[in-house]
């Protein structure tokens, strides 16, 4: 039994060494359109909100190869989304990657995640708004040296928010976003 522990050790030691584990930071800036339906005055419209983003992400996973990462975003809208407080959004969430390898310093990627996010709101019969997001994106990673990157690139974001209700008139408010996201970003892998 204790050969196995110390062989299991072993193994998770050296595969975490092998340059797969990173953290990193993405700043983003998103053009992004908001879309209401429901019972309240905002029922049909589509208002073009902007946003500008920080990502923090921590992954795991090989060069030139599948990657799993998990992330916290700050998101910042240039106006309120459904008051005038204008309270940012916090979302965590997950995406999986596919690194390809154009030569020894350039990696083209796919990607695709999940995220649920929370934001503060006032005048509603529930002081937070939450949503679930998901996106899809392409980008090119440069690896400046052994451990240290830069990428860019562009997401295409959806993100479906929940219900929420007037707390004077009782009308329902439902919202759909659609943006497309562009970042520049810095790695450090381990």
């Amino acid at each position: 039994m204790k050969r196995k522990v110390v062989s299991l050790i072993f193994f998770l030691a050296t595969s975490l060494t092998a340059n797969s584990l990173y953290m990193g930071m993405d700043l983003a800036l998103a053009g992004n359109t908001n879309k209401y339906t429901g019972g309240s005055s905002l029922t049909g419209t589509e208002l073009t909100n902007d946003y500008s983003a920080m990502k923090l992400r921590v992954g795991y996973g090989e060069e030139a190869d599948l990657k799993l990462q998990a992330y916290f975003s700050y998101i910042a809208y240039d106006e309120g989304i459904y008051d005038d407080t204008n309270e940012a959004l916090y979302e965590f969430g997950a995406e999986l990657i596919k690194e390809f390898a154009y030569d020894e310093d350039f990696f083209p990627f796919v990607k695709g995640g999940l995220g649920f996010g929370f934001m503060g709101i006032n005048g509603y019969t529930k002081d937070m708004a939450t949503e679930l997001g998901g996106n899809l994106g392409v980008g090119l990673r440069y690896k400046w040296d052994e451990d240290i990157s830069v990428s860019t690139g562009v997401d295409m974001v959806f993100r479906q928010w929940d219900s929420v209700y007037s707390s004077t008139t009782g009308a329902q408010t439902n919202l759909q976003s659609d943006s497309t996201q562009f970042y520049v970003g810095l790695e450090y892998t381990f």
